[in-house]
């Protein structure tokens, strides 16, 4: 598979939507580390190809990386929300590294085996040892955060109407207390 940067994430999304992106972040041992795409200074016309936002491409602009969840944050108002990625799908679960602290993953080959919060949280303690994953959170289609900590909370299915979109595509932050992997299935 090709290596995507942040920059390549936006420039894609740009190109098949008429959103345009400002910025791709991910969250890793308690730390967003953030790529700026554009600074918000100026109008954008997709359709025309002027731009008042100068492109940062180049500044922190991270590999996208199998297994990490990315949070993009765009603008501008569009009929054509759906953004297609062409390219080959993984054919098997894929091995996701995770730093102590919080962590934001996405299981990019999902199984009836990580449907909800507890499976994710079961997997992960133990591939690493009880105790490791000590939070799982999702945010929801309602623009608030659920979360589980294996007794108190949402023990959130990755298939009911809450969370629409085909589990493939989603992210959710975990806490952990060391680092670690996590190979779901």
């Amino acid at each position: 598979m090709e290596q995507w940067t942040a920059s390549d994430l936006c420039q894609s999304i740009e190109d098949t939507t008429s959103f345009y992106a400002l910025s791709v972040s991910y969250l890793a041992g308690g730390t967003w580390q953030n790529y700026l795409y554009r600074d918000g200074t100026g109008p954008y016309h997709p359709l025309d190809g002027t731009d008042g936002y100068p492109n940062l491409a180049g500044v922190n602009d991270f590999a996208v990386v199998a297994g990490q969840g990315y949070m993009v944050y765009l603008a501008g108002s569009s009929t054509d929300d759906t953004w297609d990625v062409s390219g080959g799908q993984f054919a098997g679960p894929q091995t996701i590294s995770f730093q102590n602290g919080w962590n934001f993953v996405a299981a990019p080959y999902h199984t009836a085996a990580t449907a909800s919060a507890n499976d994710i949280m079961a997997q992960i303690n133990a591939q690493n040892g009880a105790g490791t994953c000590v939070k799982v959170a999702n945010w929801t289609t309602s623009d608030t955060w659920e979360t589980w900590d294996g007794s108190i909370g949402v023990d959130f299915s990755l298939d009911d109407a809450a969370h629409p979109m085909d589990a493939n595509s989603m992210a959710w932050a975990i806490l952990c207390n060391q680092a670690g992997t996590w190979t779901p299935g």
